[in-house]
């Protein structure tokens, strides 16, 4: 009896799981976002690299790449908000204190910096994939579902050949629709679980932090930063002077 339930529950319980709609915002989307995507690195490497002559070029390159580890912060919220995703830590040492220079050489040599651009350029075909899939399923399902009430002014023509073609125009046949659609939206959600499931193990693969190291961050020297934290974490940081402590925030004693 209890292995029924647990087959039932399978089945139907995607239909009241709150992560099953966290999944199919996450899935909608992926295609605005990945067009935004795409049109700000085309955009901004188009002019920036051209321009690198008149060295306004690399002014643009440097806010493209600024851009970037904010999409790469974004698109990594949103993996652990929507997708409930456990990524590590970005970093295995505090680069808050570090010069500049030693900051964009660990930007540069940090993996998430390029496996993120290459995640961010593969969201626009993903979203459009994504953005056809699940709007066939969602108007499928709601014209199928809508059939009792709408088959008397917009009857329904299901077409299975070229001489075969199924019109939807009595109560009883659009009873039967309304049950092969509840049948398809259920299917449905099922698949975009499926979906939502393999964009959470591409995020987990190619927004993680360093590998080998665990979601929670116990590795030796692993540090955590806030998303405001890395997004200031280029900012050079001033030195302390001469006669206060490293923290700044008094003498040293003597």
């Amino acid at each position: 009896m209890k292995q029924n339930r647990s087959w039932l529950a399978k089945i139907f319980g995607v239909v009241v799981q709150p992560q099953t709609y966290l999944n199919i915002v996450y899935i909608l989307l992926a295609f605005p976002l990945g067009l935004s995507y795409f049109i700000f690195f085309v955009v901004g490497f188009a002019v920036g690299i051209p321009l690198i002559i008149l060295w306004v070029g690399f002014l643009i390159l440097l806010l493209v790449f600024a851009g970037w580890w904010v999409l790469i912060l974004f698109e990594r919220q949103q993996a652990i908000s929507l997708l409930r995703v456990d990524l590590p830590p970005l970093w295995r040492e505090d680069i808050r204190d570090k010069t500049t220079w030693e900051k964009v050489k660990a930007y540069a040599a940090n993996p998430v910096t390029w496996l993120g651009l290459l995640f961010l350029l593969l969201k626009f075909p993903l979203g459009i994939v994504c953005f056809v899939v699940s709007v066939t399923l969602i108007a499928i399902t709601a014209a199928f579902v809508t059939a009792p009430l709408t088959f008397s002014f917009l009857p329904l023509e299901i077409v299975f050949s070229w001489d075969a073609i199924w019109r939807i125009d009595t109560f009883w046949e659009a009873v039967i629709l309304f049950w092969i659609g509840l049948l398809v939206g259920l299917a449905g959600l099922h698949l975009m679980n499926g979906i939502a499931w393999t964009l959470a193990r591409l995020a987990q693969f190619m927004l993680g932090g360093p590998r080998g190291v665990t979601p929670a961050g116990n590795a030796p020297g692993m540090v955590s930063l806030t998303a405001a934290e890395q997004l200031t974490a280029l900012v050079p940081t001033d030195q302390p002077d001469a006669g206060q402590d490293e923290t700044g925030t008094g003498p040293v004693d003597a």
